[in-house]
This record gives C-alpha cells, structure tokens and sequence, in this order.
C-alpha cells in the first residue's frame, strides 16, 4: 500500500541529497513508485550535479585569487560530509563556491577603491570643472600676467615666466593660481588648446630629485601626461587630444 502522506519540499530535497533518515527515505522511495506525480516532483527538484560543478569549476577559475589566510580560514570552517555520507549536499558546494566569489570580488575593488589618491588626482578632479568658458573671456595684459607668474613662482620655488609658458604647440596661456595639497602649493597653469579644451599645466615641488619620461594616461575622463624632473613633478591634463599633451608635454619638459 502507498504512503498517503504529503512530503515537502524539504523532504525531498533531503532525499536527493541523502540527509535525512534512512526510514523516511525508505517511504519516499516506495512511495515514488507508485505515484507518478510524486515522481515528478522529485525529477523536477533533482539537479544535475555534473552540469552544476562544470558552471561553478569555470566561475572560479575566472574568480580573484584570495589571500592565503583568508582561504584558509575559510577552509577550516567549511561543512564536511556527515560519515557514510556518499555525497557532499549540492547546495552546500553551490553555496561555498559563491561565497568564495563573491569574497574574491569584493576584496578585488575593496583594494581598489582604496587605492591612495596623489596629488595628480586631485588636480586632475580640480580641472575637470573647467569648460571653455571658464577661460575664454580671460584677456590680461603682459604686465599682469608677468606679476601673476611671478606670485606663482614665488610660492612653488620655481622661476616661471612668459617665455617659458608662450609659444607651446596648439596652446593658448590664460592664468596661473596656486592649489594646495597636503599643506604643499601645486601651481595651476591654464590655457586653452586651439580647439577650445581647457588643458592644465599643473606643477608640484617635491622632497627628493627625481626624473621620468613623460608618460601618457588618462585622469577623470580626459587625456593627461605626467612627469618628474628634479624637485618638481608635473601633469598635464585636459581634453581628449593625446597627440596635442603629449607633444606639448615634451616641450614643457624640456623648458621647465
């Protein structure tokens, strides 16, 4: 005679993955037998484990490698199959396999976003304000501009003058203002490019000489090129022409 009783879910979960008792599986089984419809059930909550392990074998091997420690960690607390178990419980692996990516991927941009912001970012969050008519109405006189750089120069340390911030490749001098970051000056120099871009010159005294090539990158969404010379490290940043900064970045490196 069939078993008349209603089994849940949970039940027949627990009988595909071999965790409940031997007696209540012993009346699923039988009772599978002869009710098609219970049958069904069962076929409909199975899993194909072979298919399952393939999916997550191929998310982990793309998933962030975790620090030893924490893998260990997470090891020694993981479930271990009850004896004469003949299986591990699928959601068990499903489970660990998520937590093992999901910790992966949030130390992956836990690391990132704490990533320490110099004073290139700063400047370059700074001039990322800047539009075309920020600048374009701006029309000095010589003598102006001259006391301007020299307030400038006299703050980074540094003799700037018109000469050396005139005549740079596609590049229109404007104004120069003092920043500051971390209680050091950063000068600011603007210009806008023959297009109509804002572009930065932005230029930063630092404790120990040093010297690197200019290098082209990008900041805050626009084109930028850094570099080291002496005591002093610069950026140039703004628009989107990387030809046009890296051109007048090796320029200013050779003048600066």
């Amino acid at each position: 005679m069939s078993d008349q009783r209603t089994f849940t879910n949970e039940e027949l979960t627990g009988y595909l993955d071999g965790e409940i008792p031997a007696d209540l599986a012993e009346r699923i089984r039988m009772a599978a037998t002869q009710d098609t419809q219970l049958a069904r059930r069962i076929d409909h909550l199975g899993l194909d484990t072979d298919q399952i392990k393939h999916a997550v074998d191929t998310l982990l091997d793309d998933a962030p490698a975790l620090p030893e420690i924490l893998s260990d960690r997470l090891s020694d607390q993981a479930p271990r199959p009850s004896v004469g178990a003949t299986k591990a419980p699928i959601r068990n692996l499903i489970a660990a396999s998520l937590i093992f990516l999901l910790l992966g991927g949030a130390l992956g941009a836990h690391l990132s976003s704490n990533r320490a912001e110099t004073w290139q970012d700063f400047a370059a969050t700074y001039h990322a304000l800047y539009v075309n008519s920020t600048l374009a109405h701006v029309n000095r006189t010589q003598s102006t501009e001259m006391a301007e750089l020299q307030r400038v120069s006299d703050a980074l340390g540094k003799q700037l003058n018109l000469n050396l911030v005139s005549d740079v490749d596609r590049l229109d001098y404007k104004r120069a203002q003092v920043l500051g970051f971390e209680g050091q000056p950063i000068v600011h120099l603007a210009f806008l490019s023959k297009i109509g871009a804002p572009v930065a010159l932005c230029i930063k005294r630092v404790g120990h000489p040093s010297k690197s090539a200019v290098h082209t990158t990008e900041m805050r969404g626009m084109s930028a090129v850094t570099w080291s010379k002496g005591n002093y490290e610069f950026l140039l940043v703004g628009g989107r022409d990387a030809e046009l900064l890296t051109k007048a970045a090796t320029k200013f490196a050779e003048r600066l």
